[in-house]
């Protein structure tokens, strides 16, 4: 449970412009052994300004701050937390926010799954840089560098005659097997 003594909250817009929340309560968990491993949901007074710029579907964030004390010691630990929903009461103008570390929100765009793909483009940074921009949103790339630069190490020179000498070596020493 949120001890509002000990935790503060702070909206930050796509802009960078900061806004500090009114905690009524809430519940967050962190855990390093949960998908996703912070979570939770905050009850917070939404001020005209603060519903205004509160829409999950625009990169809105929540800076989460809390101070732990227990036998061993004082822990102060904060979390940049995205918002998944929003819950508002119209009597009372509270609203409850269901907020998420950055690895719950990756899954709204895809659930998490065997995918091996990412495997076979483990030679290029770019490659794998696209594929994920393309399951998170269709279609989406980088775009190409101005001089056409290569993201892989250059061949040098020579390793493709090594290459050729292997392959004839091993060609003239006997046929080829299965394995």
């Amino acid at each position: 449970m949120i001890s509002s003594d000990q935790t503060s909250a702070v909206l930050v817009d796509a802009a960078g412009t900061e806004y500090p929340l009114n905690l009524l309560g809430g519940d967050v968990t962190v855990d390093a052994g949960r998908w996703p491993r912070v979570s939770g949901n905050l009850r917070v007074t939404a001020t005209p300004a603060i519903s205004a710029v509160l829409d999950p579907r625009e990169d809105v964030r929540i800076r989460l701050a809390g101070t732990v004390t227990s036998g061993a010691g004082t822990s102060t630990r904060t979390h940049d937390l995205g918002v998944r929903s929003r819950t508002r009461a119209q009597r009372s103008g509270e609203t409850v926010l269901e907020v998420a570390s950055d690895e719950a929100l990756l899954s709204d765009y895809r659930p998490p799954a065997d995918d091996l793909a990412p495997q076979a483009l483990q030679g290029s940074l770019r490659s794998i840089i696209n594929y994920v921009l393309g399951c998170a949103i269709p279609g989406a790339a980088l775009e190409a560098t101005r001089r056409g630069d290569q993201d892989t190490p250059p061949i040098r020179p020579g390793a493709l005659d090594v290459l050729a000498q292997h392959v004839l070596g091993r060609a003239v020493a006997g046929p080829f097997g299965d394995d």
